[in-house]
């Protein structure tokens, strides 16, 4: 059965899959997930091959600020509305912008 946090993310509070935010802390601490099982912290404990891992704690509160971060990336719609509206107004694209325009 998964196991989930209540977390805020952005003054709005989710609850989500433990893995999914402890694989995030990790990312966010720049360390590897090769070979881990997140499902909770007990089995990432288990199958981390490293002597640094962080605290749950650390990597839960390192998790919810990846995904802040990741809340403030724009989305493809984004992009490509701000493709189109360069090009409406002949001005340069980004390379995201260029990379939405499929001929």
């Amino acid at each position: 059965m998964e196991e989930f946090y209540t977390i805020t993310i952005n003054g709005v509070e989710e609850t989500l899959p433990k893995m999914s935010i402890l694989n995030r802390g990790l990312t966010r601490l720049n360390l590897s997930q090769d070979g881990t099982n997140a499902f909770n912290y007990e089995t990432l404990s288990a199958s981390y091959e490293g002597d640094n891992l962080p605290s749950e704690d650390e990597l839960k509160a390192k998790g919810v600020e990846q995904l802040e971060y990741e809340a403030t990336l724009p989305t493809i719609e984004d992009v490509k509305a701000s493709a189109k509206a360069k090009l409406i107004a002949g001005t340069a694209l980004t390379e995201d912008e260029a990379n939405t325009i499929v001929l």
